[in-house]
């Protein structure tokens, strides 16, 4: 099989492509990215591009993109071959992995066929790995802007709030200094024993300079006030936190928006369009920047005074709206593992009706060949179900359901059951502990768990690692401490034969094996279905949470 497609492939490539992909081989040049040390001492370009980094600063994805594009360059030339021959994602990410975990002098000993095959695959798997990392760096860094804003908007309106009932209360005392006034006034005005020059004379003491002074000062404490709630209402606040934010964003986001792809079919259309002409143009300042995606309160904060258009704002809501949409789905990529259309991930319509019977076969999915049929006999059983459920609960035979005084249903939770806890401290040894190293020896003993770590290239494998070295590469990873530094701190582990051990024999699906034939054993177990009160539903004692890093 690797012999045809290395044919197909070597068969596929001009002179020229075969140069632009030998060229990985050689030394960096300029153009390509990583730190001034690496390029100082001649690093590979094959060797630059295997390494990404998930910091969002500036710099960084600033080097990113100088990657991204050359690999973009490098994966439009030979876009058209990976289609022509049908590799599938698996295989490249297969012979990807070679690469990666390969030295250069590694890649240059296979045969010319073979090489063009790794190269092409490596060049794949790792534009589309980029651009995963991209997109989430992306929206990392529109995420922590959204909620450092809207933290600081909250902790405003907090602080500001007792300034704001001071200025209402004084605005209302002052107020009702003039209601009394001019209530003054006009008993005055209906006073039928006063004359009118006498009424005069008391109202002109009444409607000094003082009074006009306080009516304008009450006037200014109203107006305040009033866009004060204008304010709030149109969160005009926040809209300008987010404006004055947008500078930061704009330095990482801008780029990473502009050389993406994003799959117009299954993408929000106003969105694209939006993104499409964030791309086109320099500057935005035009006022024919789409509006359409902004939701009605965006609308209202999106304009200044005079009609024109927020250009930091406009930016800002148009990374976050991106975010959001990537996330939910709504924009799919189009070079991506991660963000691609639901569909893509689907087996093709076309291939699914012409091998339907034998993929269903395949999958122990017969029964489901005619769905209609099937169907129907679920909706059969559901409503004998739902009928039994019903007569249960009219005849009052429904231990955990009932109907009240106003014929409304009314559940009951069964109580849980107590579960009793023996002693476990005569099955421990004395000393209270066992090391990690003799669980997993003692594990493996039952279960072979180490033999499912087998090299990602097992040809001409002479001799395979000791079960102390998987042993070491485990606790290395499980305790977070380095294989190097776990190396160098004990016994019988040489630092060098560990990190390579790692580095061939430790990948997901091996991993994935070898905690399968753990957790089967444990199905076999008496001690884990203790706590399993319930034989029928699975029980699980789960500790683990993923953490992004997005620093040094």
């Amino acid at each position: 099989f690797e012999n045809t497609i290395t044919d197909k492939i070597d068969k596929a490539l001009s002179s020229d492509d075969k140069l632009l992909l030998n060229e990985l081989l050689e030394y960096a040049d300029e153009y390509i990215s990583g730190p001034k040390t690496d390029r100082e001492i001649k690093t590979y370009k094959l060797t630059l591009l295997k390494r990404f980094t998930h910091t969002t600063k500036p710099s960084t994805i600033k080097d990113d993109i100088q990657d991204f594009k050359e690999l973009e360059k490098l994966f439009k030339k030979v876009e058209g071959i990976i289609k022509k021959v049908g590799l599938s994602a698996l295989l490249i990410q297969y012979y990807a992995q070679f690469v990666i975990k390969s030295q250069v002098f590694q890649v240059e000993r296979t045969s010319l066929g073979k090489r063009y095959l790794l190269l092409i695959s490596f060049i794949a798997y790792q534009y589309f790995k980029l651009n995963d990392i991209l997109v989430k760096k992306f929206i990392h860094s529109s995420q922590t802007i959204l909620n450092s804003s809207e933290r600081e908007h909250r902790d405003k309106f907090f602080k500001d709030r007792k300034t704001s009932s001071r200025r209402v209360i004084t605005a209302s005392e002052n107020i009702e200094s003039h209601i009394i006034d001019l209530k003054g006034a006009k008993d005055l005005i209906f006073n039928e024993i006063m004359n009118s020059d006498e009424k005069i004379e008391k109202l002109k003491n009444i409607f000094i300079e003082k009074f006009t002074e306080e009516s304008e000062k009450i006037r200014r404490q109203l107006r305040k006030i009033a866009d004060e709630s204008s304010g709030i209402i149109k969160n005009s606040d926040y809209y300008k936190m987010l404006e004055d934010k947008s500078i930061k964003l704009q330095n990482r986001a801008s780029e990473i928006i502009r050389n993406i792809h994003f799959d117009r079919e299954s993408s929000n259309p106003e969105l694209i369009k939006a993104i499409d002409y964030f791309k086109s143009v320099k500057s935005l300042s035009d006022g024919k920047a789409p509006l359409d995606f902004l939701n009605t309160e965006d609308h209202e904060n999106i304009l200044d005074s005079q009609g024109k258009i927020k250009v930091s704002l406009y930016k800002i809501l148009l990374f976050t709206y991106t975010a959001k949409g990537i996330k939910s789905g709504t924009l799919s990529m189009l070079y991506s593992y991660k963000y691609r259309s639901f569909d893509d991930y689907l087996i093709p319509l076309e291939y699914w009706n012409a091998n339907k019977k034998e993929l269903l076969s395949r999958a122990g999915l017969e029964h489901f060949s005619d769905f209609k049929k099937f169907e129907t006999k679920l909706r059969e059983k559901m409503n004998k179900q739902l009928e039994k459920t019903n007569i249960s609960i009219e005849n009052g035979s429904n231990k955990n359901a009932s109907v009240d005084a106003h014929g409304k249903i009314k559940v009951n939770t069964p109580a849980k059951e107590i579960i009793l806890k023996e002693e476990m401290k005569e099955f421990l040894p004395n000393n209270g502990f066992i090391s990690i190293y003799e669980i997993l020896s003692t594990v493996n003993s039952l279960t072979n768990f180490s033999d499912d770590f087998t090299h990602l290239q097992p040809k001409n494998i002479k001799k395979r690692p000791e079960d102390h070295m998987l042993f070491a590469g485990i606790i290395g990873y499980g305790c977070n401490i380095g294989h190097r530094r776990l190396g160098r701190i004990s016994h019988n582990i040489n630092a060098d034969q560990l990190v390579n051990t790692v580095n061939w024999y430790f990948n997901t699906d091996n991993l994935v094996k070898a905690n399968d034939k753990i957790l089967r054993l444990m199905d076999k177990l008496d001690l884990p279905k203790i706590y399993a009160y319930k034989h029928k539903v699975m029980h699980t004692g789960s500790d683990g949470q993923k953490y992004d890093i997005a620093v040094d």
